[in-house]
Order: structure tokens, then C-alpha cells, then sequence
């Protein structure tokens, strides 16, 4: 039972809690948790399960709206990555990281600026913050960031070539998404650890 207390706070920590409870359901009823902390990992997952409902509407809705505008974006990160899990709705989703063309990145921060939202910019200028319909939205002008001029302008040019080159979409709530290409995604997840 201690074991058990353990991995459910780690659960949580690593932000695993509704994956790690879909591991959990492949166990014999012997090796799964006592029942009081079973139904609280239950609970939580059904959370993180509502979540991404709402967050998946929220995602295709601003697609939506910055389409209208003649913005286009790519989804990175989050509710992206999460459809190529087994089971998209138990990763733990947080906000919304959209990558624009340098061409689009200003008038992305000015159709959020003129739906009320205040913009942060970031002071390295990679990328702006805002809250739009109580969701953290993050505006990325580079989808990832090296410490190094010469890594940066290399990793700037891999990024412009590959989005020309191949345009990536995931279905979310039945809308085509557009997504960073395959290289372009791992190159960025493996930067951003």
C-alpha cells in the first residue's frame, strides 16, 4: 500500500496520473491498489479526461478564428503530441503552444490584442504569452531556442525547409489540425527537455 502512495504521488508529479491508471487496469486484481486510492486515481483521470474535452474545443476554435483572419499556425506540443497517444484523452493537458511563420507572428499577437488580451513578450523575443478564454496560450515565432547564434540559425533553417517542404495534420474533435512535420516536432521536443 506504501508502494502504491508512492507511485501515485510520482504519478502526479510526472504528470502521468491517467496513463499510468490505463497500465494499472492491464494488472491482476492482487497486484492493482487497495480500493480507496484506486477510485481516487479513477477520479483523476476522469478530470484529465474532461479537460481535454474542453481543451480540444478550445484548440479547434482558435484554429478557427485565426483561419478567418487569414492566420495560419501550427499546434505544437500539448493536445498535438497527445493524439499520438493510445489514449489521447489521459494525457494531462496544460496551454495552448501555437508556431507561426515569421510573417504571421505579429498579426497572431494582434488578433489576441484586439480580443482584450494582454500580450507578454518574452525578452529573448522567441515568443509571447497570453490568456484567452481563461487558457494559457503561448505564441511561438521559433519552436524551440538554442544558446548558440550559429545552432539557432541552423535549427531556424531546418524548421523553414521541412514546413515548405511537408504540411502535417491530426484530426481533434473531427477538425484538420495543422501540426509541426515529423522532424521538425521530434527536433523541437528533444530541444525544449
Amino acid at each position: 500500500e506504501s508502494e502504491w502512495k508512492i507511485i501515485y504521488r510520482t504519478s502526479n508529479e510526472q504528470t502521468v496520473t491517467g496513463i499510468m491508471l490505463d497500465a494499472i487496469s492491464k494488472l491482476p486484481d492482487t497486484h492493482r491498489p487497495n480500493k480507496q486510492l484506486l477510485m481516487q486515481w479513477i477520479v483523476a483521470q476522469k478530470i484529465i479526461e474532461k479537460n481535454n474535452i474542453l481543451m480540444n474545443k478550445e484548440v479547434t476554435a482558435i484554429f478557427d478564428e485565426l483561419n478567418e483572419e487569414g492566420i495560419s499556425t501550427y499546434l505544437m506540443k500539448g493536445q498535438g503530441i497527445a493524439q499520438l497517444y493510445q489514449k489521447p484523452e489521459h494525457r494531462i493537458c496544460g496551454d495552448i503552444d501555437l508556431y507561426f511563420k515569421e510573417c504571421d507572428f505579429e498579426a497572431a499577437k494582434n488578433f489576441f490584442a484586439t480580443k482584450g488580451c494582454n500580450i507578454e513578450d518574452e525578452p529573448d523575443a522567441s515568443h509571447a504569452e497570453t490568456h484567452y478564454k481563461g487558457i494559457m496560450i503561448e505564441l511561438h515565432r521559433r519552436s524551440a531556442t538554442f544558446f548558440t547564434k550559429r545552432l539557432q540559425k541552423k535549427y531556424n533553417k531546418i524548421t523553414t525547409e521541412d514546413i515548405i517542404r511537408h504540411k502535417e495534420t491530426i484530426k481533434i474533435d473531427e477538425k484538420e489540425i495543422t501540426v509541426l512535420p515529423p522532424m521538425t516536432n521530434a527536433l523541437q521536443l528533444l530541444s525544449h527537455m
